[in-house]
């Protein structure tokens, strides 16, 4: 498909790959906070700014959904979206592995962009901006954002296998070097809506200052937070 962007014509597109933990597991670094289903509820609110991001970006489509939970699954019907479930370990990158499987039997060397539900505030424009790294140039790319511990909170691959995912602590480290060993390009991709991610109440409060009213703020300040 031909889509414009920055002044580039493009003909070319990524898929995404958005893992969502299950509900019953879910943030529970907020459990001294929040009670489960209020946990529960901010995630599938996050799912919601995200996906609704992901529609809005024009150089993404083919949107598979990870998780291992009926209501996420249900979301991803409603919404047309692919769903895939996690493995029974229950491991990320395992399941992230699977994941890249599915799409590579849908689309053999498009990129494939992997981007979590806990970065809600992102925009269309910051994934169009992301992923016009890799689609302007030719070159098998890696491209990556950064959190603000140096974790990653998006990963971008083309092809999907051209580096194996490796999230979690220090995770940024990991994958610029398993790039680098592979004489594979490597972007590191800044982004202020990208480097936030909702993982402990400080988080949550960075994210209420912000001047959007997305579906996570409203269901935060639903929660009467402030009074707690």
């Amino acid at each position: 498909m031909d889509k414009g962007i920055g002044g580039l014509t493009l003909t070319d597109s990524a898929g995404v790959l958005v893992p969502v933990s299950p509900l019953r597991r879910a943030k529970t670094r907020l459990a001294a906070v929040f009670e489960p289903s209020e946990r529960a509820g901010l995630v599938l609110a996050m799912m919601q700014d995200v996906i609704e991001a992901i529609e809005g970006a024009e150089l993404l489509d083919d949107v598979l959904i990870l998780s291992d939970d009926p209501r996420v699954e249900s979301i991803a019907e409603d919404r047309g979206l692919r769903y895939i479930t996690e493995h029974p370990s229950g491991d990320l990158n395992t399941s992230l592995r699977l994941g890249t499987e599915e799409y590579l039997s849908l689309r053999k060397n498009a990129p494939l962009l992997i981007l979590p539900v806990d970065v809600p505030l992102v925009r269309s424009e910051t994934l169009d901006s992301l992923v016009g790294e890799a689609l302007t140039d030719g070159r098998p790319s890696v491209v990556a954002c950064p959190s603000e511990n140096r974790g990653t909170n998006a990963l971008l691959r083309k092809p999907p296998n051209v580096i194996s995912p490796s999230f979690g602590p220090l995770s940024f480290e990991r994958h610029r070097e398993a790039s680098e060993r592979k004489g594979v390009r490597f972007v590191t991709h800044r982004s202020p809506e990208l480097a936030l991610d909702i993982d402990c109440l400080e988080d949550i409060q960075r994210h209420l200052m912000s001047d959007r009213s997305n579906h996570s703020i409203r269901f935060l300040r639903s929660t009467g937070l402030g009074k707690r």
